[in-house]
């Protein structure tokens, strides 16, 4: 958006070129420097990022005044994001507390096959004890179960890429719990010490070089 604001400002006319990337390991940057993609093949971000931005004004700048006058005193803020978000977290919070549990019931049963014992249960869910109660009576009163049908998948993961900082700060929170400045710093200590590889637990290897202290 601040590029195109600049670029219509000055009411440039010289094509461009824009680079798309998912990633900011070198390898991806690498291959989006070489596939640069014509600049109006994004046309309709550019629309889409100038419409919020207008937005954000007239809901923003404009409502949050307009709330504020009306309610006589203090300072009321609305916003094109911040508004409809909060109200999504009210009304959940309002749904989880005037939350009334219902039990029902399913059937589990237990099979045998070849000799290997494996469990199923009923995708069914009933209301009615006494109905359910029933169902199990018939199931176990004919004593078989047959497989109606049997669906197989292969699925291929490709190995995971190396770490971007965005991807090494939302590792280290999720199993050190560090937050995303406390392990900027320690990666910008280790780069400055001329660490070219940054393994995870970072935390471990940022007490022998850098000499910080974190708890396990």
């Amino acid at each position: 958006m601040i590029f195109r604001y600049i670029y219509e400002y000055l009411n440039c006319k010289l094509p461009f070129e824009r680079l798309w990337i998912s990633s900011l390991t070198e390898k991806a940057i690498r291959e989006g420097l070489s596939k640069l993609q014509p600049g109006n093949n994004f046309d309709g971000l550019y629309l889409a990022g100038r419409c919020r931005s207008r937005a954000d004004w007239l809901v923003g700048i404009n409502a949050s005044q307009a709330l504020s006058l009306a309610a006589g005193s203090g300072i009321y803020s609305l916003g094109r994001v911040q508004t409809p978000t909060l109200a999504l977290i009210c009304r959940r919070f309002i749904e989880n507390k005037t939350f009334t549990v219902q039990n029902y019931w399913q059937l589990e049963i237990l099979l045998r096959k070849s000799f290997v014992d494996f469990k199923s249960i009923s995708i069914q869910k009933w209301d009615d004890p006494e109905l359910a109660e029933t169902n199990r009576s018939n199931v176990q009163r004919n004593g078989r179960a047959m497989v109606v049908s049997v669906e197989t998948k292969t699925v291929t993961e490709q190995p995971p890429l190396l770490f971007d900082l965005t991807g090494l700060q939302k590792e280290c929170n999720k199993k050190l719990g560090l937050s995303a400045e406390e392990t900027l710093k320690i990666a910008q200590e280790l780069y400055e010490k001329n660490v070219s590889l940054i393994l995870v637990p970072v935390v471990d290897i940022s007490r022998k070089i850098c000499g910080r202290k974190y708890p396990n």
